[in-house]
């Protein structure tokens, strides 16, 4: 730092300002036989000066906050966690068969079920009717009979049939149809395009059929439903006969 001092003010400058610099941090006074008149004023000058000076003041407040510095480079990766362990293996489920006694292979009581059936071919025809859950306890079967501008519901029992209603063979009066007619509409309140039926009954529904004949012409091969169907005989008189329909069942 001298050295710089020096340079800046040459030999002659250079020892005023030492000479200033003394006087006034010491007090003591200085001998002027080495000074020019001139080189004394400049010491005296800069001697008062320093000397005003006085000591330090406190620090000052901090300054304001400087803007924020730009994003460092990213961090290196992690080194990867330890695997996890193996859960525990589940428990098997139960058997998905349907068996008897299971709750879930049954048909709830107020619910319905509904399906097509169809025959075809000629002579006797047994057509099957499945239900998919159990349906329990057994519905009555009626088969939808049209007759003399009624309609009957024909009741399958094992290897006979009755008119649901008045509990015969046919009806033997106006009477009597009517009536059978009012029974079969409150069991089975629906139709071949929306087969209904009320809760304990299996209503199996007439849409179509030629040259074939229903339950009756085949009385000793009926069957009455059981929880899982029924097999319905049919007769087909020709290769060219059909006959096709819907059905419902509702459980108790």
């Amino acid at each position: 730092m001298l050295s710089r001092m020096h340079q800046k003010l040459g030999t002659a400058g250079f020892v005023v300002a030492v000479v200033a610099l003394v006087v006034a941090l010491t007090g003591a006074a200085f001998a002027a036989g080495g000074l020019t008149k001139q080189q004394e004023k400049q010491v005296k000058k800069i001697a008062k000066k320093v000397a005003k000076r006085g000591p330090a003041g406190p620090q000052g407040p901090a300054g304001a906050k400087g803007d924020k510095g730009d994003p460092g480079a990213p961090g290196k990766d992690g080194a990867n966690g330890t695997n996890g362990t193996n859960g525990t293996n589940g428990t098997n489920g139960e058997d998905g068969m349907c068996t008897a006694g299971n709750p879930a292979c049954e048909l709830p009581s107020g619910s319905e079920l509904v399906g097509a059936w169809s025959t075809g071919g000629e002579g006797t025809s047994l057509t099957p009717i499945s239900f998919n859950v159990r349906v329990s306890p057994a519905p009555t079967a009626l088969w939808a009979f049209e007759n003399s501008g009624f309609t009957f519901g024909v009741e399958l029992h094992d290897g006979s049939v009755s008119i649901y209603g008045i509990t015969k063979p046919e009806p033997e009066s106006q009477k009597e149809a009517e009536e059978a007619q009012e029974a079969w509409e409150e069991a089975c309140p629906g139709s071949a395009d929306a087969p209904a039926a009320e809760p304990g009954f299996l209503c199996i529904y007439n849409k179509a059929a030629q040259s074939a004949s229903g339950p009756f012409a085949n009385r000793l091969l009926a069957e009455a439903a059981n929880e899982y169907g029924i097999v319905v005989p049919w007769k087909v008189s020709s290769s060219e006969g059909y006959a096709k329909g819907s059905w419902a069942v509702t459980a108790e």
